[in-house]
């Protein structure tokens, strides 16, 4: 009987759980419309060959209501991944209050 009670606990509490998830998380990706695109190619040649290329692509969304922010505050929010050739990533936050 404990076992059975058990079980339909932990069945119960797996589902409050999922349930509670926000919805905007699970489907982040597919809330945001992609308005533009720009790509940049600098060459410098004096100093040696360096080579970069820059693409920047502009994306908005409805998102939640934020606490942290009050009246015309705005948070700015970047995100910096680096990839090597192993294909390794290293995600970097940083939010600033405006």
């Amino acid at each position: 009987m404990r076992v059975t009670t058990f079980v339909i606990l932990c069945c119960a509490l797996q589902y409050v759980t999922a349930d509670a998830i926000d919805d905007n998380i699970i489907n982040i990706g597919n809330a945001f419309t992609e308005l533009s695109e720009t790509t940049t190619n600098e060459v410098d040649v004096e100093n040696g060959t360096v080579y970069k290329s820059t693409t920047r692509k502009k994306f908005e969304r409805e998102g939640d209501f934020t606490p942290n922010i009050s009246g015309e505050d705005k948070i700015v929010r970047t995100f910096v991944i680096e990839t090597d050739a192993s294909g390794h990533e290293t995600i970097y936050e940083e939010d600033v209050v405006i």
